[in-house]
């Protein structure tokens, strides 16, 4: 567990500019996360930019006293370890004393780290893309209120995104291999939050024309699907919806395109956010489609200004979406303190409830407790944050949706919100069908 107790803190010297500096109070952020991937990495250099925005602005007022902000970096190895992942709250908790973090980065971590959390009646901004750490906010409120999403971890509502967002690249896929049925393959890593992903998929994809032909799971942190890909081959596949949040993506977008694998990529693949990655890969992830939760498009006034500032601090290095949900949650936890003019965490839940803020991603508002999937969570869709997919195309990162269309009746009913046909950027580029998809099932049935 030594991992997980490791931590270091962030104070950024404010200048002569605030000559008030020296003798303000702190306020801590416990940023807990697995620091030594690149979820945990980008969670803390976001947060860390947020902190020193904020201080070397002046800080924050509360209940007319001002304060600077303190990011307590803690590795919690939640991508390993579960029992870690407690640890490291615990720490926080009783050892760092601090009030209010943004936190996780698996649910089953999340899971964990809720209960100690609200032991201590700790604000928890959690990294969970499934709802049940949301659920016991209807069973019992006041012992669970204190839990919140952090920005951009929709929790339950993601599963019904995730058929949005795959939707436009199974379209085009069988737009340009002319099928009458496109078949499917789930291939993703062995987590919670992705069980619940096939289960909405087995609903969605038969009303849109798809059929599932299997779901392959290897661990998040895989270096070979080389058997997964032959047996998605052989099962016929024509797309494949990958979902993978650690590296074991890596080793996906690597494979496929080593073979030139005759279906399209199509899903969620952290690693592939990465500026990096086309390198990491030697360009093997062309054509691969991923989802990322913001790209330096004027999705607000904020998104482009944060991009830039970014890759500023970090050496050109290009932000991924644990990293605006680092910064964001900064900012969403600012604001809570000035809107409840109280440090006392059972306040800012009231505060938090009613928050409606403008983020890098969207609209930053939350669910209401009583809401019978996400109590909680991030309001998700047009106007509010939702999200962008991308491509790697000849060594560029293209995104191409939203793209201006309304979703399909059939996902609508589903529970999706409308309005899609609103929401379209500057830029966007349109999905290409990887050239030897086409050509491998050419004259095949």
């Amino acid at each position: 567990m030594v991992a997980a107790l490791l931590s270091w803190s962030f104070l950024l010297s404010t200048g002569p500019e605030a000559p008030w500096a020296a003798e303000a109070t702190k306020i801590k952020i416990g940023i807990l996360g697995p620091m030594k991937f690149l979820s945990g990495e980008h969670q803390w250099k976001g947060a860390a930019l947020a902190v020193e925005e904020i201080n070397k602005a002046g800080g924050l007022t509360v209940a007319g006293k001002k304060y600077l902000l303190e990011a307590v970096q803690i590795d919690d190895n939640s991508f390993v370890s579960v029992p870690d992942a407690a640890s490291a709250m615990q720490k926080a908790a009783t050892v760092d004393r601090v009030k209010y973090v943004i936190a996780g980065g698996r649910t089953e971590a999340v899971l964990a780290q809720q209960e100690i959390a609200m032991d201590h009646k700790v604000l928890y901004l959690g990294i969970s893309m499934s709802s049940p750490p949301n659920k016991p906010i209807l069973k019992d409120y006041q012992r669970y209120k204190y839990y919140f999403n952090a920005p951009n971890c929709i929790s339950g509502d993601y599963i019904l995104h995730l058929a949005a967002v795959c939707y436009p690249g199974i379209r085009a896929v069988k737009e340009a291999l002319k099928l009458d049925t496109v078949k499917v393959a789930y291939l993703a890593e062995k987590a919670v939050w992705a069980d619940a992903i096939y289960g909405l998929l087995k609903q969605a994809l038969p009303k849109l024309g798809c059929e599932l032909v299997g779901e392959w799971r290897p661990s998040h942190l895989t270096t070979d699907v080389s058997t997964e890909l032959a047996a998605i081959k052989a099962a016929g596949a024509h797309a494949i919806i990958h979902i993978f949040s650690a590296e074991g993506g890596t080793a996906v977008s690597r494979q496929w395109g080593e073979v030139k694998f005759p279906a399209a990529l199509i899903g969620v693949n952290v690693p592939a956010q990465r500026k990096t990655h086309w390198d990491v890969t030697g360009g093997l992830c062309n054509y691969e489609s991923y989802f990322d939760w913001q790209f330096p498009l004027p999705i607000t006034e904020k998104t482009v200004p944060y991009y830039e500032a970014f890759a500023k601090k970090y050496n050109g290095e290009f932000a991924t979406w644990t990293a605006n949900t680092g910064y964001d949650g900064v900012y969403v936890i600012k604001a809570a303190l000035e809107k409840a003019g109280s440090l006392d965490t059972a306040a800012l839940v009231p505060a938090l409830e009613k928050l409606e803020m403008v983020g890098v991603t969207g609209k930053i508002a939350y669910l209401p407790p009583d809401h019978p999937v996400s109590p909680h969570g991030i309001k998700f869709g047009p106007g509010y944050t939702h999200g962008i997919q991308l491509q790697w195309v000849n060594g560029k990162q293209v995104p191409y949706w939203p793209d201006g269309n309304e979703l399909p009746p059939e996902l609508l009913a589903l529970g999706l919100p409308s309005g899609w046909d609103k929401a379209k950027y500057p830029g966007m580029g349109k999905y290409v069908v990887p050239p030897w998809v086409i050509e491998y099932w050419k004259g095949k049935p």
